[in-house]
């Protein structure tokens, strides 16, 4: 009685072992440099493939509990770094930017990491030196990666709006004759305020945040188009939350600025973000820190109920 053909057997065996090696392999992803450098190539053919790409990289910055989060972030500003907004390279520069702020819009943690790498500094750099050499603003048409620059430094300067849960505790106790007691606020739990308020963060500097306001007023002084001023003024409103930087407008001249400008820079929007600068140049820090409080308080009421 034949026990079969041993040799075929082995054989047979041999066959399925390469045929799920090789189909292992197959399904290995290539190395996030590659995928990077594919998604930049990608970016200088077609700009408008910047969604799907940002939903890419922000799913390789959360893959293995953020293992390459800073690879993709310190990858983009390098190429933002080679980019030079004078040798023709608008259109990439462009595409990275608005790629930097849907990424940061999505991922809190890679502005951390942005923040770390620099990045304000590097679109300082770059805004500053266009301002400076440009001439005629107002005539010529405005690079798109300015606009973009604007807006993915406004959404880097974003913070978690969640009520911070160690002041709702706080603020919700009562005092032995069940009035409520008064808060005294440190420095520690002021900036924890101002978190739960989704004020700006300490992480850009005051110094980069008073750099870019001076950026800012250039441009509004020079009556951009609707587009950019739109995303100029957002971010003027974001940093302006701090008071001396609120003053750091007014100084440069940018109250009489916002206020006379022409129809053509003009969004809709525009009255309620300019009140809202107005409004933090007036505010000083007392005045300010007794308007947190209420609004917190306000939000715990509300939330009890």
């Amino acid at each position: 009685m034949s026990l079969g053909n041993s040799a075929s057997d082995t054989k047979e065996d041999v066959a399925i072992e390469n045929s799920q090696h090789i189909e292992e392999e197959i399904i290995q992803p290539p190395p996030v440099e590659d995928l990077l450098s594919i998604c930049t190539k990608l970016l200088q053919m077609k700009e408008s493939i910047a969604f799907p790409l940002r939903d890419l990289l922000v799913m390789l910055c959360s893959q293995n509990d953020g293992q390459y989060r800073s690879n993709v972030i310190m990858y983009i500003i390098e190429e933002v770094k080679l980019c030079n907004s004078d040798s023709g390279n608008g259109n990439m520069l462009h595409a990275l930017f608005h790629v930097l702020a849907l990424i940061f819009h999505e991922d809190a943690v890679a502005r951390e990491v942005a923040l770390k790498a620099g990045v304000v500094k590097v679109a300082t750099d770059l805004l500053s030196h266009w301002v400076s050499s440009s001439c005629d603003m107002e005539n010529s048409q405005i690079p798109k990666w300015v606009t973009a620059a604007f807006l993915a430094i406004d959404r880097l300067s974003q913070v978690d709006q969640r009520l911070n849960a160690d002041i709702a505790e706080l603020l919700k106790k009562d005092d032995v004759g069940g009035h409520q007691t008064s808060i005294v606020i440190d420095e520690d739990k002021k900036n924890k305020l101002q978190l739960s308020l989704g004020l700006p963060s300490k992480n850009i500097s005051i110094q980069e945040q008073k750099r870019l306001i001076e950026i800012a007023c250039g441009c509004i002084r020079n009556k951009l188009p609707s587009e950019t001023m739109h995303a100029v003024f957002q971010l003027c409103s974001t940093l302006t939350r701090t008071h001396s930087v609120a003053i750091s407008f007014l100084d440069a001249g940018g109250l009489p600025l916002q206020l006379s400008l022409p129809t053509s820079s003009l969004f809709v929007g525009f009255d309620s973000i300019a009140a809202t600068i107005i409004r933090h140049i007036l505010e000083d820090p007392q005045t300010l820190q007794q308007a947190m409080e209420s609004e917190i308080r306000h939000s715990v009421v509300a939330a009890a109920n």
